[in-house]
């Protein structure tokens, strides 16, 4: 079955560049929760209402920590997996593993499935280019290199916090983006945001506006009782800005859009004092900062120095 297995993830779960992060994410939740239930019958675990089968992101994030995997989860693979278009083939494959090799076949299939979340993550490194222009600009290129891998979203996380740590002179709990303890299920534990910071909930999105920020700038401001900073890409700060005034009214004014490249690259110009030579060395020093510290625990990409 072993084999099989992997003719099929070749086939089903990889594109032309490699393994499709919210297929693979997908993938290892639905083998979690076979685990527990092994009804080979897709209708029976799909749930018909949400974009995806019943529980995910709590098998997700029991695979996640049976497996040891860090990354960027995302939405736990429940976007733009094409579960309909894979799921009955995984389906159709398992009703040949007979029940006394179940465990057996579970055990090798999340094997497999989790060499291929870590290869999403084997990238090359990052290379700035220190002459392009300003700090900021340096920023965008390095998250527009980071995008062609997959990566943007982990490594502008990881670089804001290695930027609050330089300019604020403090260590931050290491985590990834949407970490388990960010789940979406209201436990009292949960963090506000990526990053907390005094009375400040940080948190980092490169997406579009969507109800998931939204909402959660609303918990951190009206619930949390917070001031939110929400960093995003430059080019979406005006509409993001815009929906947050539409969703706040009054209480928009303790959320701080910010763009990201902005953001990180104006504090080590002003850490440089302005001098371009200076605001290089901050840069060097930023992504040292974010190699030691933040690159290999969160498996997000180093920038080469």
């Amino acid at each position: 079955m072993h084999e099989t297995f992997k003719k099929f993830s070749r086939e089903e779960l990889c594109g032309p560049v490699g393994p499709v992060k919210s297929r693979v994410m997908t993938a290892i939740a639905l083998i979690e929760k076979l685990r527990e239930d092994p009804t080979v019958d897709l209708a029976h675990h799909v749930d018909k209402v949400r974009n995806g089968f019943k529980s995910q992101n709590r098998y997700a994030e029991a695979g996640i920590a049976r497996l040891g995997l860090k990354g960027d989860f995302g939405e736990y693979g429940r976007r733009s997996n094409d579960l309909a278009v894979w799921g009955p083939k995984l389906m159709e494959l398992l009703r040949d593993v007979s029940s006394a090799r179940w465990n057996e076949a579970m055990e090798a299939a999340h094997a497999h499935l989790a060499d291929l979340w870590r290869m999403i993550y084997s990238t090359e490194p990052l290379r700035p280019n220190f002459g392009i222009g300003a700090a900021a600009a340096v920023v965008a290129d390095l998250l527009a290199q980071a995008e062609t891998y997959g990566t943007a979203p982990v490594f502008a996380s990881c670089l804001v916090g290695a930027k609050l740590e330089l300019r604020l002179g403090i260590d931050l709990p290491v985590a990834t983006v949407n970490a388990p303890d960010r789940s979406a299920r209201d436990r009292s534990e949960d963090k506000p945001a990526d990053f907390e910071v005094g009375d400040a909930a940080v948190e980092v999105t490169l997406n579009s506006p969507d109800q998931k920020h939204l909402r959660q700038c609303e918990t951190i401001v009206r619930d949390w009782k917070r001031e939110a900073w929400l960093i995003v890409y430059g080019r979406d700060v005006v509409a993001w800005t815009k929906k947050i005034a539409e969703r706040l009214g009054a209480d928009a004014g303790m959320v701080n859009v910010q763009g990201i490249e902005v953001f990180v690259g104006q504090n080590m110009a002003e850490m440089g004092r302005f001098d371009r030579p200076a605001t290089i060395d901050e840069l060097k020093r930023l992504f040292m900062r974010h190699n030691e510290r933040w690159a290999g625990p969160t498996e997000a990409p180093t920038v080469v120095l």
